[in-house]
């Protein structure tokens, strides 16, 4: 069945388009020779009969008097009866310009002779016949365009196949019915039955409009209980007046003039009670949009039709210009009724159109009364000038009109604001109080209490349940809903990226019907526990901060289009403090993390060794440099039982507040074993378990430690994967402590040896941390251990001070003054006969 269904719309898709387009390209041609012959340009109603009635004369047809009147007969034209297969035979496409012809006419019961000369068509006119031309192509691909795209769109809903029916017949319909150039004008001739036919068809536009209205956007009840017998009532009547049309088609008016409004008026009944009984508020905006597409447009059409039925001399006594202009005005209205079904179907910015077009509507209304108003200011004030001053010149009129034309936009902008304010006194009320709050507040704006107050002032004049702020915070860039809880969106969402580049408030209902934009659950869900019903974009220089989720109201009504622009034109403001309030919060949260790190810091600085200790027989110096608040850094100098002394020297991987966590948790944890008598390969096998169970494979540590026994100047250490510290002897040599063992943290099965090395007076060890040795330069070549070696021999004889300082110093220089890229540690022992001295941590 559905393979049915779209084997049959699309064979008749390419009939309306083949019937559609020889009958438009047909029109085409009447235009063309329309344009380039000779005519009269006075109307005449042809019969095949003697004798054609004057429903319009034009007098520059006629060379001389007498002239006919409106009523008069024409008898005779060129010497031959005044049929209409005579008249095409005068007047005809091959008639030129200029061409003089004798004629004779009937006025009361006197024969007149009088001669026409033919002539160009006029220009008021040929603009109309071009214009509803063109109307009629743009009417035919609109109708046509919108009927096939609903059907792609959704070809099994059965609303939508009668909507392509609707419009197919319609266009159909509206073509044979828009014939204001006499056949005798087009260059070929169609078969009668080809105008049957699409007057056939083109007859069950009625019946499809009032079925679609018995089930758009949801079948009513009596359709859905009566199914066939309402589809045997909407269909029978366009197929017997068809029947009766190819037998019998001079008797057809009528009954087709009344079928054609009952239908039309039981249609737009149906669709006032949609709008009355409608589930929600999309189908609400539905029906509400598809009213104001079609009632201007199939009013006009029907009244027209009445007119010409009722009043015919009236109606036919106008002027070509007149009737061409009331037709190209109704083809206009009309091209709303397609558009007006397609964003309908669509299901998206509903709202929206609706706002637009009732501001359409206020503004035409309000511009006529205006323009009305100022015509009677100026014929008052002409009238004045022109008799009862004595003024017979144009000046003082022309001048007036100036001054009028100038003011006209200021007083149809005065007279709209006067009309708001005195129909619409809410949406005053919720300007003024939305404005005078975000004005104070872009002065004081402090965080969440901006959104409460803000959601305290749209409940007051809005009577919204809830807003909840969506703002855009830190990187990498999330959501952040009510100033804190998670928000399940990201700026990669397709949700962010129409709000980036509509800047315009989105009910959630339609974005969720569209189905133009995809959701994931989350988002659904999200928006589904909070009862959201808009989202209003908050953008400050055309960049996205974020978005306000409107919730739905106390009353339980929808949100007008008004107010959504209201609140659209104030986006831009709240956006700005939203900001302010980000930067505020940015600020303080700032300063809170400067003034934790300042404690971290100092907390960290506590836990390194400030007062070395003395060492009899060695001399002990150290430094360290932070490259940011706190260090992954780390160095030990603490005594042990029996005399000895604990030396170490650490790095963490990476830096700031996680690698100085853990630095803390190594020195906590040295301390903690290095006095319970397990000798050093022990002890770091222990460390290395502890850091292995708490921390991630990530943050690893290498780590020298040694234990110093001053009275026999012995070295025993362990090199878990550090800097290999550097010893220079006495005469000059210089020895590596080389590793005997993996860095710790890596894997709780690492194995760890020690060696142990004696010191002799003289000999200096120098420990130190990869800042040192690879800062790297301009080139980004490192400093390097060989230099580090080479600065220590030519300063073994200074102090350790000094070693120090000329150690920091060529790497400062090596930097070219820039600031270290990684902590920074140094420590250095010295064996002397001379006692022990120590010096203060810098």
């Amino acid at each position: 069945m559905r393979r049915f269904f779209r084997v049959l719309m699309i064979t008749l898709t390419v009939s309306v388009f083949a019937f559609s387009g020889l009958f438009l390209i047909r029109e085409f041609t009447k235009i063309r020779t329309l344009i380039n012959i000779g005519d009269i340009w006075s109307y005449l109603a042809l019969n095949d009969s003697p004798g054609a009635r004057f429903v319009e004369v034009d007098p520059d047809d006629f060379l001389h008097s007498p002239i006919p009147s409106v009523g008069d007969s024409l008898i005779e034209i060129d010497g031959h009866s005044a049929t209409r297969e005579n008249y095409f035979s005068v007047f005809n496409t091959k008639t030129p310009a200029g061409l003089s012809i004798s004629i004779v006419y009937k006025s009361a019961d006197s024969l007149m002779t009088t001669t026409v000369q033919t002539r160009s068509i006029p220009i008021l006119l040929k603009i109309q016949v071009v214009a509803l031309h063109g109307l009629m192509i743009s009417f035919t691909v609109i109708l046509i365009i919108v009927g096939l795209w609903a059907f792609i769109r959704r070809p099994d809903s059965p609303s939508v196949r009668v909507l392509t029916l609707f419009c197919y017949s319609m266009t159909l319909s509206m073509l044979v019915n828009r014939i204001v150039i006499a056949d005798g004008y087009a260059t070929f001739q169609l078969p009668d039955f080809f105008y049957t036919l699409m007057q056939s068809l083109g007859a069950f536009a009625p019946a499809f409009w009032l079925k679609l209205q018995m089930i758009f956007p949801d079948p009513i009840r009596f359709y859905r209980r009566n199914r066939i017998l309402s589809n045997v009532i909407i269909y029978s009547i366009p197929i017997a007046l068809s029947v009766i049309y190819f037998v019998e088609p001079s008797i057809i008016r009528i009954p087709l003039l009344i079928y054609w409004f009952v239908f039309l008026i039981a249609g737009f009944i149906f669709l006032l009670s949609h709008g009355r009984q409608a589930k929600s508020f999309l189908e609400k905006r539905q029906t509400r949009l598809v009213l104001w597409g079609s009632t201007p447009g199939l009013s006009v059409y029907l009244i027209l039709a009445l007119l010409g039925f009722i009043r015919p001399e009236w109606f036919f006594g106008l002027s070509n210009v007149i009737r061409l202009t009331i037709f190209n005005a109704t083809s206009l209205l009309l091209l709303f009724l397609p558009i007006s079904f397609a964003i309908a179907i669509g299901r998206y910015r509903l709202l929206e159109v609706v706002g637009r077009v009732n501001r359409g509507t206020r503004f035409i209304l309000v511009s006529v009364l205006v323009l009305i108003a100022f015509f009677f200011v100026l014929y008052g004030i002409g009238e004045i000038v022109l008799a009862n001053l004595g003024i017979e010149s144009r000046t003082p009129t022309i001048a007036i009109i100036l001054i009028l034309a100038i003011g006209f936009a200021p007083a149809q902008r005065r007279f709209h604001r006067l009309i708001e304010d005195r129909f619409y006194p809410e949406r005053v009320r919720l300007r003024t109080l939305l404005s005078e709050f975000l004005d104070q507040r872009q002065r004081s704006a402090i965080g969440r209490g901006f959104w409460e107050e803000l959601e305290q002032k749209l409940l007051d004049g809005l009577g919204a349940k809830r807003i909840y702020p969506v703002i855009l915070k830190g990187k990498p860039e999330a959501f952040s809903a009510e100033c804190c809880e998670f928000a399940p969106f990201k700026v990669t969402d397709p949700l962010i990226d129409t709000l980036r580049s509509s800047n315009h408030p989105l009910p959630v209902d339609e974005l969720l019907a569209s189905n133009r934009i995809p959701f994931r659950d989350d988002q659904k869900n999200w928006f589904e526990e909070r009862n959201a019903a808009v989202i209003l974009p908050l953008s400050t220089s055309s960049e996205l901060t974020g978005f306000l989720v409107l919730s739905d109201k106390k009353s339980g009504e929808d949100y007008t289009a008004e107010e959504l622009r209201l609140l659209n034109t104030l986006a831009a403001q709240i956006a700005m403090v939203a900001e302010n309030i980000e930067l505020l919060e940015e600020k303080l949260e700032k300063e809170r993390l400067e003034e934790q790190l300042e404690i971290a810091r100092q907390v960290q600085e506590g836990l390194l060794p400030r007062d070395l200790p003395r060492i009899e027989g060695f001399e002990i110096a150290a430094r360290i440099r932070f490259c940011l608040d706190v260090a992954g850094d780390y160095y030990d100098i603490a005594p042990m039982k029996n005399d000895r002394i604990l030396l170490a020297v650490g790095d963490v991987a990476g830096k700031g507040v996680g690698p100085a966590l853990l630095m803390a948790n190594l020195q906590a944890s040295l301390r903690t074993v290095k006095d319970t008598g397990l000798p050093l390969p022990r002890i770091m096998t222990t460390i290395n378990e502890l850091i292995v169970d708490n921390t991630s494979p990530e943050l690893f540590i290498t780590l020298f430690v040694a234990i110093l026994e001053p009275e026999s100047k012995k070295l025993c250490y362990v090199n878990a994967g550090h800097n290999e510290p550097i010893l220079l002897r006495k005469d000059g040599s210089v020895d590596r402590l080389q590793g005997t063992g993996m860095v710790l943290g890596v894997t709780s099965e690492s194995e760890y040896k020690s060696s142990t090395l004696e010191l002799h007076d003289g000999d200096t060890l120098l420990m130190f941390t990869d800042g040192v040795s690879e800062a790297m330069n301009d080139s980004s070549e490192e400093f390097g251990e060989e230099r580090i070696a080479e600065i220590l021999k030519r300063s073994m004889d200074r102090s350790l001070d000094d070693i120090l300082d000329l150690i920091e110093s060529s790497v400062r220089d090596y930097r070219a003054g820039r600031t270290f890229a990684d902590d920074f540690t140094l420590l250095v022992l010295r064996a002397s006969a001379s006692g022990g001295d120590f010096t203060e941590l810098e």
